[in-house]
């Protein structure tokens, strides 16, 4: 079975940016056509399932949900997500230092997220974003929510009573995980650790991924690298809404399981 796992997209719909949105994110607004080229490309290998690693839109509004399922209605595959920070994150005119300093009605958790609003949106469409397991050919794949930068309590427990040893384990995460190799590779690209590393995960939890997982499959930081981890294969797949000169990069990963 093949499987084609594609990194960020940041899809928004031009017609429902307002201009601070707009003009700090047009760098992403713009490449729209360069998106469908890669759902063609997607087509054109057929694979028979995708996975998208999170950030599928720029921000959460049900417009650029809306819009971005209706680019995804020309994929011929099945497809999965994990969810980004940015599926749940505010338009940038809704944040508090483009508002005055005040934090919007929709604000949770931090004051730039409305994870909350942004679940149901997603769900009343449909889409699975929570954390879960899906069986693909051969493979278990665990969906980890790490929108928020860390995942929950309750979802590293889940994982370290429901995860079989024996299995061909993959990982399906937005934030990659805090290893060693992962920091070095941060600072080597100028990122911003706490940013840009999932915190606050159990040693237990760790302890489990590393005995039970093949590979685990990050996005987020929009550049490639791939290392090892004690027998787990650490992949970090760029951002897949950027042309390019090199095709081999592009930002979509085929694996075989």
């Amino acid at each position: 079975m093949k499987i084609a796992i594609v990194g960020d997209l940041h899809l928004a719909d031009k017609e429902y940016a307002d201009d601070v949105s707009y003009q700090s994110r047009h760098h992403y607004i713009n490449q729209h056509e360069y998106v469908r080229k890669q759902i063609n490309s997607l087509n054109e290998n057929q694979p028979d399932h995708v996975i998208l690693l999170g950030d599928l839109i720029d921000w959460f509004s049900l417009e650029n949900i809306d819009f971005a399922l209706e680019v995804f209605s020309k994929l011929q595959s099945s497809w999965d997500m994990t969810i980004g920070n940015h599926d749940v994150q505010l338009p940038v005119s809704h944040r508090p230092e483009h508002n005055k300093g005040v934090t919007h009605k929709d604000a949770d958790a931090t004051v730039n997220i409305c994870r909350k609003k942004a679940l149901a949106g997603w769900a009343d469409r449909g889409i699975c974003v929570q954390t879960r397991k899906v069986e693909l050919g051969q493979a278990s794949f665990y969906f980890l929510d790490s929108a928020l930068g860390y995942i929950s309590e309750e979802d590293q427990l889940w994982l370290i009573e429901n995860i079989v040893n024996s299995s061909f384990n993959i990982i399906i995460t937005h934030v990659p995980f805090p290893f060693e190799e992962t920091i070095k590779l941060l600072k080597e690209n100028h990122k911003d650790c706490l940013v840009y590393s999932q915190q606050n995960l159990s040693d237990q939890f760790i302890e489990k991924v590393l005995s039970s997982v093949n590979f685990i499959f990050s996005g987020h930081v929009h550049f490639t690298a791939n290392y090892k981890e004690s027998d787990a294969a650490v992949h970090f797949i760029k951002n897949a809404n950027e042309p390019i000169s090199d095709s081999k990069d592009n930002g979509i990963f085929y694996l075989e399981v």
